[in-house]
């Protein structure tokens, strides 16, 4: 997020923009005409990880999730994306 985000209603903008609403936030507070430097334009990079063919199947007493990762990716990161607990700072992480 940054000074230079716009609506142009891909995907991403449909997601981005309520939160902006909620949150009361406009992309224009990124910029700081007195302080240039800590200015943000913003912008997209790709994800560090990208799991593809992911299939989650109940199981009995759990689930077992399979998905294909590329090369250099791990699969403890994602999963420990996927367990993260939701408010991580409470539940001791």
């Amino acid at each position: 997020m940054g000074y230079a985000f716009r609506d142009y209603g891909s995907r991403f903008d449909r997601l981005i923009v309520p939160i902006l609403k909620e949150e009361g936030i406009a992309p224009s507070q990124f910029y700081l005409k007195e302080a240039e430097e800590v200015s943000n334009e913003g912008g997209f990079r790709q994800a560090p990880l990208l799991a593809t063919g992911m299939k989650r199947e109940q199981v009995e007493g759990g689930v077992t999730l399979s998905f294909n990762l590329g090369r250099g990716e791990y699969a403890t990161t994602l999963l420990r994306e996927v367990l993260k607990p939701e408010d991580p700072l409470i539940s001791g992480f």
